[in-house]
């Protein structure tokens, strides 16, 4: 009989553990994007002109590389933080002008974030979050809260879209009915700051592998 050949039989399981491996921390790489440059008039009946502007002065960006998936964490292992500018301003000092928009959450490849595997609980709450809060300066509003309009951390599985999966444009609104107020020309300026955050999870996080997930967050449905 003929004797196995231990030598390459080593050989091959050592070959199939590498690919395993390999294969449950394939090296995660995301791009999650905001970038913003919206800008409105608003022509109003004594034909002065109002002012709604809206944009981006910190993008926001993950990199998730194999480091970062290895230990499972109920804390947020990479984190970036990012802005949109809210402004609106008045032509004219004393006159009194209002806007209500949304703000949404635009996709932007063709690459979709995925429902994670396992199911979240209490301990891990959350695979890739976004977070929200708003800072006002200049003008007042003093029956309009804006820390009643903030996003609390919500994981993107949770958030509810307009359009189908792998479709570019699809979006989700994640702040509705927020107001801006003016009566000056200096007007008053509104920072949303964002914080996005991926957390390890105690399951194989592979539907990132090799993927670049793009999105923006703009100002939408405007109404001044």
């Amino acid at each position: 009989m003929k004797k196995p050949n231990y030598s390459l039989m080593i050989v091959t399981i050592i070959i199939m553990l590498v690919i395993v491996v390999a294969a449950t921390y394939a090296y995660f790489a995301t791009s999650m994007s905001l970038t913003n440059n919206v800008a409105l008039n608003i022509t109003v009946p004594n034909a002065s002109r109002a002012t709604f502007t809206s944009y981006s002065t910190n993008p926001l960006q993950l990199n998730v590389g194999l480091a970062n998936m290895i230990n499972p964490s109920a804390i947020a292992v990479v984190t970036d933080t990012g802005d949109l500018i809210v402004k609106y301003s008045s032509p004219v000092a004393n006159d009194d002008y209002e806007c209500t928009y949304d703000i949404q959450y635009v996709w932007d490849s063709t690459d979709q974030y995925i429902t994670p595997s396992m199911t979240l609980t209490p301990t891990y709450p959350y695979e890739i979050s976004l977070a929200a809060t708003a800072n006002a300066t200049g003008d007042s509003f003093s029956s309009y809260d804006y820390s009643s309009k903030n996003l609390m951390e919500k994981d993107l599985s949770q958030f509810l879209w307009n359009g189908s999966a792998g479709t570019v444009g699809r979006y989700s609104t994640i702040i509705s009915d927020a107001k801006i107020y003016t009566n000056t020309v200096a007007g008053t300026t509104v920072t949303w700051t964002f914080n996005l955050n991926f957390y390890s999870l105690p399951s194989v996080q592979t539907d990132f592998s090799g993927k670049s997930l793009s999105a923006h967050i703009v100002t939408g449905n405007i109404r001044c």
